[in-house]
């Protein structure tokens, strides 16, 4: 079994695991650069960008594109194939021993061995857009060290450069320059300014309760920095591979307090399906400024820090304590700066200012809150937030559909949350009935996971809001359509669904009952079809099929003569 676009669920992780039986039978291996000669990199690993941290590292190809050959860092198969006009654009994923997966981005197009499988993928699977996961059995596309996989460009973003990452069993990104891609690097980090913020709302640094920023000169003639409550410390930090070079951030940041560790954040491994963590990296100064944060005032584990509700000073005993600051880069130059603290007594600093939000119902991780007498529920996955929340769930009565809205608690989502209906013992079609979030005055579809024992269609939501329950047993409608005259054809139509609308793969084209590949954008309907074999002279059948995401099916033939 083939896919075209994988939602990562317990099956998913499953697969991933058995990666490691297809991968080549020997010990881990040494590695090759990606790129040959000169090596800049221009971005280094959790980098904060829209969104996400950064998964990988950025490596320059100095302007050029189609030109610099990107090499296979070690010995595979090929596991994922895709292409596109945007996100990581035309991009190769090579499993390697150890459950290691390297995967490379932005290509301007791939190697002639790889752009054949690509021609065959397409062909077999009849969706031009390629995104292609191989089965464990499927792995049989063999990759050697140093060998060209594509070359380099900036398909999916306007900047040539190859995005690089190593990952462990295609779950968790680990940071290139630990694992197997140092760089040299001769200048060693440099702290030019920390911040204090008051996390809760009676924390006070130095009297006041707004964040202090405080330079390096600063903080070496100052007495102790007067801290009550919890109280957050953020750095700026430059680091360089040498003089004159890119400016990074730290690979890592310590505290250590009375000459004990205290605190450390270290950039080393995250996983896409925790995109949302960017947001527990940094702290905002007034001007935009990002200080980079050493402490995690949330009740969770995160990848980059030491602990869950840990390093904000709280926790010490009232008085003056030596606090002293190091900034590491990933090749262990490190930068410290010594200061004090004087701790004043506060309130229980066992206190905690969670659950935020003024609802009447409390909504956390691995917790199912129910309304409705269980007509309607919020289910907390067990990442889905980073505090506990209170929020109300209330059914909106005027709506002609069945719809409950969550109210926003201001608290953001790490994950999805999952929501839940309940419907009628009565319902004749329950697979027709889909979940749908009102954004403003459209209703998007979300999914329907479907329960027919306990009667519960359920879906994943990243926003709170407002949410319907909703049937969609309409076909889609099929537009006009064209074939172009000769005998290697192209089929242009478009394609409608006013609800539950389409997925990459809902689109199919045949020519005399053979697949050939569509190349079917599913946010605008458009599609178009190549036939990439010559046709004999003659009358022959074009078959448009086409499925939205709830299963309606819509099918339109058309006659083709071919001279």
């Amino acid at each position: 079994m083939t896919y075209n676009h994988r939602t990562l669920t317990i099956f998913g992780i499953v697969m991933l695991l058995t990666l490691r039986s297809a991968a080549p039978a020997q010990s881990e291996q040494t590695y090759v650069w990606p790129v040959k000669d000169r090596i800049e990199v221009t971005g280094v690993f959790c980098d904060v960008r829209n969104g996400h941290p950064h998964g990988g590292i950025d490596l320059s190809h100095f302007g050029k594109v189609g030109v610099v050959p990107i090499l296979s860092v070690g010995d595979g198969v090929l596991m994922r194939i895709r292409s596109s006009d945007y996100g990581y654009g035309n991009a190769v994923y090579i499993l390697m021993p150890g459950g290691k997966v390297a995967v490379y981005a932005h290509l301007d197009r791939f190697s002639e061995k790889l752009q054949q499988v690509a021609t065959d993928i397409r062909r077999r699977t009849g969706l031009a857009r390629l995104n292609y996961y191989y089965e464990p059995h499927e792995m049989n596309v063999k990759i050697s060290k140093g060998e060209i996989i594509g070359y380099g460009g900036k398909s999916g973003t306007s900047t040539a450069h190859l995005h690089f990452e190593i990952r462990q069993d295609d779950l968790v990104n680990l940071n290139p320059l630990t694992n197997g891609f140092a760089i040299q690097d001769t200048v060693a980090p440099r702290i030019l300014s920390l911040m204090f913020t008051p996390v809760d709302a009676d924390a006070r640094v130095d009297g006041a309760r707004k964040a202090s920023i405080y330079s390096r000169a600063g903080m070496t003639k100052k007495g102790p920095i007067r801290l009550k409550g919890r109280v957050g410390l953020s750095a700026d930090v430059k680091d360089q591979n040498r003089k004159g070079g890119r400016r990074y951030h730290p690979y890592a940041m310590r505290i250590l307090v009375d000459g004990k560790p205290y605190f450390e954040t270290r950039y080393e491994k995250w996983g896409y399906i925790d995109q949302n963590i960017w947001i527990t990296q940094y702290d905002a100064t007034p001007k935009g400024d990002k200080f980079m944060r050493a402490y995690n005032p949330y009740p969770v584990e995160i990848p980059f820090f030491s602990g869950a509700d840990k390093g904000t000073f709280g926790d010490l005993s009232p008085g003056v304590h030596a606090v002293e600051f190091v900034a590491a880069d990933a090749n262990g130059l490190e930068d410290r700066l010594a200061f004090s603290i004087e701790i004043k007594a506060g309130e229980d600093p066992a206190k905690r200012p969670w659950p935020r939000g003024d609802g009447a119902y409390e909504i956390f991780n691995n917790k199912t809150v129910e309304a409705g007498r269980g007509d309607f529920a919020v289910v907390g996955r067990p990442y889905s937030l980073f505090e506990p929340a209170l929020v109300d769930v209330t059914r909106d009565k005027s709506a002609q559909n069945i719809c409950w809205r969550i109210s926003d608690p201001g608290v953001p989502l790490r994950r999805n949350i999952g929501v839940r209906f309940r419907y009628g013992q009565s319902e004749s079609n329950p697979e027709k009935l889909g979940v749908f979030f009102m954004d403003g005055t459209e209703l998007k579809y979300i999914g329907a996971r479907h329960d027919s024992d306990n009667r519960y269609v359920s879906a994943d939501a990243d926003a709170f809001g407002n949410f319907c329950l909703m049937r969609d047993d309409a076909p889609p409608l099929i537009g006009k359509a064209r074939v172009s005259k000769g005998s290697r054809p192209t089929v242009i139509f478009s394609v409608q669904d006013d609800l539950s609308g389409f997925a990459p793969d809902s689109a199919h084209v045949y020519i005399d009952g053979r697949l050939t590949p569509v190349d079917f954008n599913p946010r605008t309907g458009g599609a178009k079809a190549k036939c990439y074999w010559k046709l004999d002279p003659g009358k022959h059948e074009v078959r448009i099929e086409v499925k939205d995401r709830q299963g309606n099916t819509a099918t339109k033939v058309l006659s083709h003569v071919a001279y």
